[in-house]
């Protein structure tokens, strides 16, 4: 994917910082005549700030907007041309000496009466005179008379964000918190983000393919791992897919098989990652599950390491990693919640029995200055034995990213010192440490030295799901996040809700885009369906993902199911179908932009691929078979339509279907319920 060689220049005035022209290689977009610019909300004090009064200064291709708000508030801003795109970075910096949860939004002026706000794979919103805004995607473009404008937050600046619009404009919000304690930026607040246009017929589409092509570094194609992800079963009964199979592998390294694993995943091209976690820590095997905090922290108050002694897997300190520093670590890591407690679950688990798990900071600098141990240096330190020990593993799995571990805000202050990104706020304005940025912050360290070594990251649980509420981890409450920041950072990715995710549709959209064309395999622990199967590989394959029948979990050991080779055999002819098809969709590289439309009910298409070959996957939702007719952009797609048919083929490689090629770039095709079609385009 390379950048566009377009040239975005805009002009930007004192009123805010507003957007007052715009040009793309000499030509001018229209703007809406007003609005726009840098407006916030004080959450803490539950009042609107306006940076009306600014000013603008240009100098070098640059703009600086400054504005002091009555030695209260001030706000910098600096906007750069970077040839397709403007980039906007700023501080925003709390004058006072107490805490404060500011809302900033910066306004593209964009709108008329036939606005639409792109912010979702498959679908967009018409404005009208409400405000919309997503939390999924910092990427967010608005269509209006023709004219598509994007903004987008990137890979590298996470931070707790909505992406809006309303009938003024296209608006990127960022959710900030100001202390005195974050030592590293105290009482400010950093925020980047990127302006630029896009195709108005491809909308969000457009603005993902130039998203990923701006940094490139972060979407690499893998060269290596395109196939089903392999977890061994505890009682070291192997999966039931063949591993011919399969691309990626997670292995343990206290297991007694660790060698053999290694070996066989090296001999069939499988990059073998070591298992870690590190957004909790637990103590185990309790005599009874406490029934409250109280109870909770009198159970801790009385543990000792030996109450692990005789329980797996505690035989060496490489086994038990965190439990030989547990104490330690809870101690100087675990969240704290806004009632100053620390943040627990209680829960009755099938490897450790009655336990309390305490929730982690894992950023790798907690408490470096002092010499004390924390969650994320003490993992650094245990993967680099790993590695230095098994010389034959491929990289690190790093265990639940998703709506657990992560999806909680920390209250303590004395973590607030280390932060590398900004803090956040409550629905009460109270400031807080979001847990997902101390996750980027050691996977962003990771990555790091994985890359250094030529070695890869694998996480699982990157997913979008409801925000919790009791207690609250985003100022909007029960609204959609997902691990978009994350999941860029990785080379492969991994989930569990398989044929149960709710929305089904929206979680194959969120792994697909937050991922762009990086390997995806999403697992599935309800394989005992078989036609449901069927249908969420069918599902798998249009998106290009990995789809993987795991052992059915649970918390009570006798109800693990295995999805051994006696069941695999139900489905083996669907898996020796599936497996090479995904693996050339893969292979290919996904595409957001299809440059191909189909007419029919509840009808997903999608692109692999470009230059001499490009695959569209097609498939309907329908429970009814649907009559199809796919209008293909061959120009678009870069290929001649008057080649057709001599020097350019057009064929179904998936299900057999007969494709009717009455006129070129119109593809018609009759659709089986929720079942792939592979459109193979390609000079003969």
């Amino acid at each position: 994917m390379a950048v566009t060689g377009r040239q975005l220049t805009g002009s930007f005035g004192a009123a805010s910082g507003r957007l007052t022209g715009l040009t793309v290689d000499g030509k001018a977009v229209p703007l809406a005549a007003e609005g726009g610019g840098f407006f916030a909300y004080d959450a803490t004090a539950k009042k609107d700030i306006s940076f009306s009064d600014g000013s603008a200064t240009q100098s070098d291709g640059k703009t600086v907007f400054t504005c002091e708000k009555s030695g209260d508030l001030a706000l910098v801003a600096e906007f750069a041309h970077k040839g397709p795109y403007v980039l906007v970075t700023g501080r925003l910096e709390n004058r006072r000496a107490d805490e404060r949860g500011i809302i900033l939004n910066y306004r593209l002026p964009m709108g008329g009466p036939d606005a639409v706000f792109c912010n979702q794979l498959n679908g967009s919103v018409k404005i009208g005179q409400s405000e919309y805004e997503g939390n999924v995607f910092p990427i967010a473009a608005v269509v209006a008379g023709g004219v598509g404008l994007a903004m987008a937050i990137p890979p590298s600046e996470p931070r707790i964000f909505g992406m809006a619009a309303d009938p003024k404009g296209l608006i990127t919000r960022f959710y900030l918190g100001l202390s005195p304690a974050t030592s590293r930026f105290p009482n400010c607040a950093s925020f980047v983000f990127v302006i630029y246009t896009v195709d108005p017929a491809w909308g969000f589409r457009s603005a993902l393919s130039q998203y990923y092509a701006f940094f490139p570094e972060y979407y690499e194609l893998p060269k290596r791992g395109h196939g089903l992800y392999l977890f061994p079963s505890e009682d070291r009964g192997e999966s039931g897919h063949p591993v011919h199979h399969c691309g990626t592998s997670c292995v343990e390294t206290q297991a007694e098989w660790l060698d053999e694993y290694l070996a066989r995943d090296q001999a069939n091209g499988i990059v073998s990652h070591a298992y870690m976690i590190v957004g909790q820590r637990e103590i185990k095997y309790l005599p009874e599950l406490p029934a409250d905090y109280d109870a909770a922290m009198k159970a801790y108050a009385k543990w000792s390491l030996k109450d692990h002694a005789g329980h797996p897997p505690v035989k060496e300190s490489e086994a038990a990693g965190g439990d030989v520093n547990l104490r330690i670590e809870v101690d100087s890591s675990t969240l704290v919640t806004r009632d100053r407690q620390y943040s627990i679950t209680r829960r009755f688990t099938g490897w450790g029995d009655n336990s309390v798990t305490f929730r982690t900071n894992p950023n790798p600098d907690l408490f470096r200055d002092t010499h004390n141990q924390s969650v994320g240096r003490n993992a650094l330190t245990l993967i680099a034995t790993w590695l230095q020990r098994h010389p034959r593993l491929g990289g690190i799995a790093v265990d639940s990213l998703g709506a657990n571990w992560p999806a909680a805000l920390n209250y303590r202050k004395d973590h607030f010192g280390y932060a590398r990104y900004p803090l956040t706020c409550d629905p009460d304005g109270r400031v807080a440490l979001h847990n997902e940025l101390s996750h980027y912050e050691w996977v962003d360290t990771l990555r790091a030295e994985m890359r250094a070594q030529g070695r890869t990251v694998l996480a699982n649980g990157i997913y979008n799901y409801t925000a919790r509420d009791n207690p609250a981890e985003h100022y909007r409450g029960r609204v959609q996040l997902g691990r978009f920041f994350l999941a860029s950072l990785l080379d492969y990715a991994v989930s569990e809700p398989g044929i149960i995710a709710n929305p089904l549709h929206c979680s194959f959209d969120f792994m697909r885009v937050a991922m762009g064309r990086k390997v995806y395999a999403p697992t599935n622990a309800r394989w005992e369906d078989g036609p449901a199967v069927e249908r969420w590989v069918n599902r798998c394959l249009c998106y290009g993902m990995f789809g993987t029948n795991v052992r059915t979990y649970s918390h009570e050991k006798g109800k693990i199911k295995y999805y051994y080779p006696a069941v695999y055999q139900r489905d083996q002819r669907l898996f020796d179908w599936f497996v090479p098809k995904v693996r050339l969709l893969s292979r290919a590289g996904w595409e957001p932009v299809t440059y191909a439309r189909a007419s029919g009910e509840k009808v997903l298409v999608e692109r692999y691929g470009s230059g001499d070959k490009a695959y569209l996957a097609v498939m309907t939702e329908s429970d009814s078979p649907q009559d199809c007719v796919l209008t293909v952009d061959l120009e678009s797609l870069g290929f001649n339509p008057s080649d057709h048919p001599h020097r350019l083929r057009i064929d179904e490689m998936a299900q057999g279907t007969p494709l009717g090629l009455t006129t070129p770039g119109q593809v018609a095709l009759r659709l089986e319920p929720h079942k792939t079609c592979i459109i193979a385009i390609q000079k003969a």
